[in-house]
C-alpha cells in the first residue's frame, strides 16, 4: 500500500531531506508519450474503435500538459475501454494516476504498458521511479537495470541508479553510476547535483562545490528551475561559515 501522506511525513523526519527531494525531481520527468509501437502504424479504418482509442489517447496527453487530470483520465479510460490493447492508453493513463496521486493504479497501468510492450522504457523508468520514491530500492533496481539492458546508453537509468545506491549508503556503486550518466550525457545537470550531494556525503566538499556549480550552469541554460534551485541551496548550505 503506497502511503503518499505517510510517505512526505516521514521524508521531512530525515537526516538526508534532499534526498526525498532528488527522487521527486527524477520523477518530474515523467510525461505523456507514444511508445516506439507507434512508430510505423498498422492502417486502420479511421471510424474504428481503435482509431478513436488513439484519438483520445492524444487528447488525454493534451489535457495531461494542461494539468486538467480528471479530465485526462476520463479520455484515457475509454480509450483503455475501446481498445484494451492500447499500450499509449495505459502508460499516459498511468501517469495521469501518479499525478492524481492514485499511486497503486500508476503503476498498474505501466506495468500493463510493460506487458504489451517489453521493451517500453518509458514505462519501466516510470515506474521504477516511483519504486525509487517509496523507497522500494529492490523494484526500483530490477526496472533500471531491464532498461540498460534495453539499452545500455540511457542516462537517466544510470543516474537514477546511482540515486537509489545514494539511498542505500553504497557510495561506491552510487558513484560508478552518476559517473556514467556524465560520461553519456555531460550536460546532464541532475547527474552532477547528483553527484554533488553523494561528495558532500563522503566530506568532500570541494569536489561538492565544483559539481553543485556544474549542475547550476547547465540547470539555468537548460532553465531547468527544480535543480538550479536544489543546487543554489546546497551550495550555500556548504559554503555557511560553521559556528564554532
Amino acid at each position: 500500500m503506497f502511503n503518499t501522506k505517510e510517505r512526505s511525513l516521514k521524508a521531512l523526519s530525515l537526516k538526508k531531506v534532499l534526498f526525498s527531494g532528488l527522487i521527486i525531481l527524477s520523477l518530474s520527468q515523467l510525461t505523456g508519450c507514444l511508445s516506439n509501437s507507434l512508430a510505423s502504424p498498422t492502417p486502420f479504418n479511421e471510424e474504428s474503435p481503435s482509431a478513436f482509442s488513439k484519438k483520445l489517447v492524444q487528447q488525454g496527453i493534451q489535457k495531461n500538459f494542461k494539468g486538467a487530470y480528471n479530465e485526462a483520465l476520463v479520455d484515457l479510460s475509454e480509450a483503455v475501454r475501446l481498445d484494451d490493447h492500447d499500450v499509449d492508453a495505459y502508460f499516459n493513463r498511468g501517469l495521469t494516476y501518479y499525478r492524481l496521486h492514485k499511486i497503486e493504479k500508476a503503476i498498474e497501468d505501466f506495468t500493463m504498458a510493460i506487458t504489451l510492450n517489453n521493451e517500453f522504457i518509458e514505462a519501466y523508468v516510470n515506474r521504477g521511479n516511483i519504486y525509487l520514491e517509496f523507497e522500494e530500492y529492490k523494484k526500483a533496481i530490477k526496472d533500471y537495470t531491464k532498461v540498460l539492458a534495453i539499452n545500455p546508453n540511457n542516462s537517466l537509468a544510470h543516474n537514477n541508479l546511482g540515486l537509489v545506491y545514494l539511498n542505500l549508503g553504497e557510495y561506491k556503486q552510487a558513484t560508478a553510476y552518476f559517473k556514467s550518466a556524465i560520461e553519456l550525457e555531460p550536460n546532464y545537470p541532475d547527474a552532477y547535483f547528483n553527484q554533488a550531494i553523494l561528495y558532500s556525503e563522503l566530506n568532500q566538499k570541494q569536489k561538492a562545490i565544483v559539481n553543485l556549480r556544474k549542475a547550476m550552469k547547465l540547470a539555468k541554460e537548460q532553465e531547468n528551475l527544480g535543480i538550479y534551485q536544489a543546487a543554489v541551496a546546497e551550495l550555500e548550505k556548504l559554503q555557511k561559515p560553521r559556528k564554532k
